[in-house]
Parts: structure tokens; C-alpha cells; sequence
């Protein structure tokens, strides 16, 4: 069931992630459409603009003539109304005219105030709002209007007309090239945010593949740490030894249950408690507080990091026992310090290695008797087994008859065979035997009487013993095995 639940939350995340995926795509084409979307609009505001102004600067000249025809039919309609006596022609349809077309110039001239224009283009709109402004003047002087001032102010409109067509032409020419120079850049920008949105395209593609990759790792990961966490939990339950975890003040965080066992406390009962109310003895409370303090203060340690040690420590009805215990650091996600510490019952182990020691010393010692033993009873026997065999070689074989003879032969044989015997004992015993325990002794001394000893025998065998002793320190006295050096000097002496 769990692996079920696990599985089904691994393909829901891998869902969100490529639901998120597309998300990311879909969002990059939907900015390129969008772009592409906005070049139509700029291109089409900006000829609506354009179509704008060139149709506001046309129409300077068309209401500049339509004022000069208004004038005109005027000054025909009050010609004949004066040759034929008849009621004078209203001037408010000429007046009308030219607000329209004063309204014209200034529409214009604000308009084309936020252009950068040729130089040559700005004065002749200095010239023309000037000659609008005398026009308004003009017209308001006349009045109410008569035949002669009709015909002069006519005549003053009359000259304007190069004016209102270079500035028409001009304005029209100039918003044109303006016109194909903005759209040349504009294309250079949409190309260059074409090819930036091109680039943003691969890198958020990238980006997110790469994210896909990194999150598929990082998913594999979780998953080989939920693995480990939970192969470390039921270690952690099902160690035999037990294990506490604390803060830096002894404050338990997490036990197992062989740490319930062992103190005889149930694990709900000793979280939150200090371990030294658990475990440690009155007596060594004090050395207890006193190390956990200086290795706070200072982090000086003495057990933590050491290595398993052993000391004594209490169950809950204040027995003693026998504790080993190994302390290590670690800190948590945020860097907060605690200890774990491993502590195992070791009354039982130490029990049974007091009686395999004292078995193995009693073992000793009577190893140590026996080889004693034979030692010094192969000594003790070949000390007079040299001097029988000594003297059965003083017997003279000519004053003896042949029984006594052969009897002298065994005698010889027989000693010499038990000999060889006592030697090949020494030689075991002596590769078993345990060492000796060191005590002062003077090697020349014990060198003196090994050739008292055997002086007898080399005159029966034509050879002479001699002790010289040289060199600096030769009457000192020495600390080691008297028993190995005697014997040593014995078996040379002999051969």
C-alpha cells in the first residue's frame, strides 16, 4: 500500500512537471505571437498616424481655398447686389471660412510642433502663423465689410497662396520620408526583437529541459534518501545497542527501544528529560555537568569523539551497571549541534571476561609450575648424571675383568642415553617455559661457577676450562633472567 501511495505521488509530480513544461512553451510562442501581434498594430497606428497628419496638412490647402472662394463669391454676390441695388450678401460664410481655416493652422502647427522638421519647414510656420494672426486682424478691422476693403483684403490672401502651398508641399514631403524612415527602423526593430525572441525561445526551451533533467535527478535523489531514511529508521529501531539523540544541554531528542530496555524507562517518558536524570550516577553527576559545560564553552572534549569507553551508569530504580559508551556531533538541516550517543550493557561481557582472565592466569601459573618443574628437576639430574659419567670414565677398563667390562659399557651407554634425554627435555621445556622475572644478577659470577663445575670433566677429556673477563663493566650488575643466562653458558660450556 505504501509503495502504491509513493508511485501514485512520483506520477502526479511528474505530471505537474510536464504540465508546467508546456506551461513554459506555451507562454514563449504565445510571446512571440503576441509580438508579432504587436507589429501589426504599431504599423498600423503608425499609418493611421501617418494618414493622419497627411491629411490634416492637405487639408490646409483645401481650407485655405475654400476660404478664397467663399471671399470671392462675396465679392461677386456684392458687385451685383450694388449694380442692381439689392440687399448686400452676408460675410459671416467668409468668416466661417477662414476660422476653419484658422483652426487648420494651429491644428497643424501644434501637430508638427513634436517633429524634428528641417529648418527651412519651421520658418515657413513661423511665416504662415504669423500671416494667420494678420489675417485675424485684418478681418476684424473691416468690420462690416465694403466693396474696396473686400477687394484689398482679397488681394492680401491672394499673395498667401505661395505660402500655404510651400508649406503644404514641404510638410507633405517631409512627413513621407519620415514616414519610410520610421518604417526602416521599425523593421530593424522587429527584426532585431524577432532574433531576441528567437534566443528567448531556445534559452527558456533549454531552461526548461534543463529543469526537467534537474528535476528528474533531484526526484531520483529524494527517492535513494527516502530509501536510505527509512533503512536507517529501522536500524535505528532494531539496534541492539541503544541510541539516544541530544541537544548540546543533554535534553533527549530520539531514543530507540533498546535504550527503553535498558534503562527501564518507556521511550514516551524519556524524551524531553536531561540524560544525566537518566543515566548517570550521583557520583560522577558533577564531572558530568562539568564536561558537558566546557565543551559548550570552549568545545574541548574528553569523551565525545573518543571511542566507546566504559563507565558506570543507573537504570531507572537506581541500580548500577556496567555501560559502554561512544559519543559522536552532528548538526541538523540548520546547522543546530547535537549528540548521538551509542551505549550498550556490558555487565555481562565484563563478568566473562573477568573468568576468561582468571582462568587464563590460573592456566598460566600452572604452565609456568610445570615448566619450573621440569626445568629444575632436568638440572638437578644432570648435575650428578655428569659426575657418573665422569666417574665410569676414571674406572681403568684394564684392571676389570670382561663382565665388569661389559657391565661398564651399559653403565656408560645407559648414562650417556639418559643424557641426551635430560638435554632434549631442557630443549622443550625450555621453548615453553615462561619467562623469568627479572632481578639483578652478576653474569661473571654465574660464569665462575658453571666452570668450577665442569672443570673436572674437561681434565678427564684433555681440555682445559679458563674464565677471562674484559672490557668495561665487567663486575656490574645486570637486571634481566638470571635462569636463561645460566643456561645459555651451561649448554656452551658443555659442548
Amino acid at each position: 500500500m505504501y509503495f502504491r501511495k509513493d508511485h501514485a505521488t512520483g506520477l502526479t509530480r511528474r505530471h505537474v512537471a510536464m504540465a508546467l513544461l508546456v506551461l513554459l512553451l506555451v507562454a514563449t510562442f504565445s510571446l512571440v505571437l503576441t509580438a508579432r501581434s504587436l507589429r501589426d498594430e504599431i504599423q498600423t497606428l503608425r499609418a493611421a498616424d501617418s494618414d493622419n497628419m497627411g491629411w490634416l496638412v492637405s487639408q490646409l490647402d483645401v481650407d485655405y481655398k475654400a476660404f478664397r472662394l467663399s471671399l470671392k463669391s462675396w465679392l461677386i454676390d456684392r458687385y451685383a447686389s450694388t449694380e442692381n441695388e439689392g440687399t448686400a450678401p452676408s460675410f459671416d460664410t467668409v468668416r466661417q471660412r477662414f476660422d476653419v481655416f484658422y483652426s487648420r493652422i494651429d491644428t497643424m502647427v501644434a501637430g508638427m510642433t513634436r517633429e524634428d522638421l528641417p529648418q527651412n519647414l519651421q520658418d515657413e510656420l513661423i511665416r504662415l502663423n504669423k500671416v494667420k494672426i494678420d489675417m485675424a486682424d485684418r478681418l476684424d478691422a473691416m468690420g462690416t465689410p465694403n466693396l474696396p476693403t473686400a477687394r484689398e483684403f482679397n488681394a492680401y490672401v491672394a499673395t498667401q497662396r505661395s505660402l500655404v502651398r510651400d508649406v503644404s508641399t514641404q510638410s507633405l514631403h517631409y512627413f513621407v520620408n519620415q514616414t519610410k524612415l520610421d518604417r526602416i527602423a521599425e523593421q530593424q526593430y522587429l527584426k532585431r526583437f524577432w532574433v531576441q525572441s528567437l534566443i528567448l525561445l531556445f534559452l527558456t526551451s533549454s531552461a526548461a529541459v534543463v529543469t526537467f533533467r534537474l528535476w528528474r535527478g533531484l526526484e531520483k535523489r529524494t527517492e535513494e534518501i527516502r530509501q536510505t531514511s527509512e533503512t536507517l529508521a529501522k536500524a535505528f529501531r532494531a539496534a541492539l545497542s541503544a541510541v539516544v539523540v541530544t541537544d548540546m544541554d543533554g535534553e533527549i531528542l530520539i531514543v530507540n527501544e533498546a535504550a527503553s530496555k535498558i534503562f527501564d524507562i518507556p521511550e514516551d517518558d524519556m524524551r524531553g528529560r536531561n540524560i544525566a536524570d537518566v543515566m548517570v550516577p550521583d557520583h560522577m553527576r558533577a564531572a558530568h555537568d562539568a564536561g558537558m559545560k566546557r565543551f559548550r564553552d570552549t568545545g574541548h572534549r574528553k569523551i565525545v569523539g573518543s571511542g566507546p569507553v566504559r563507565l558506570d551508569a543507573k537504570r531507572s530504580d537506581g541500580s548500577h551497571f556496567r555501560a559502554e559508551l561512544s559519543i559522536h556531533t552532528d548538526t541538523d538541516p540548520n546547522g543546530k549541534p547535537f549528540l548521538i550517543g551509542f551505549i550498550s550493557d556490558v555487565s555481562k561481557i565484563e563478568a566473562a571476561e573477568k573468568k576468561l582472565k582468571d582462568a587464563r592466569d590460573a592456566a598460566q601459573r600452572l604452565a609456568e609450575e610445570k615448566t619450573m618443574f621440569l626445568a629444575t628437576m632436568s638440572h638437578e639430574m644432570r648435575t650428578p648424571l655428569h659426575g657418573v659419567i665422569a666417574a665410569l670414565e676414571l674406572v681403568d677398563e684394564q684392571a676389570i675383568g670382561e663382565k665388569d667390562l661389559s657391565l661398564l659399557r651399559i653403565a656408560q651407554n645407559c648414562s650417556e642415553r639418559a643424557l641426551r634425554e635430560i638435554n632434549d627435555v631442557l630443549d622443550i621445556t625450555r621453548l615453553g617455559e615462561g619467562a623469568d622475572d627479572s632481578a639483578p644478577f652478576e653474569p661473571t659470577e654465574i660464569a665462575r661457577r658453571i666452570v668450577a663445575e665442569l672443570t673436572p670433566l674437561a681434565k678427564e677429556k684433555a681440555s682445559r676450562l679458563e674464565l677471562s673477563v674484559t672490557g668495561a663493566g665487567a663486575n656490574d650488575t645486570y637486571i634481566g633472567s638470571s635462569n636463561a643466562f645460566s643456561r645459555a653458558v651451561y649448554n656452551l660450556v658443555g659442548n
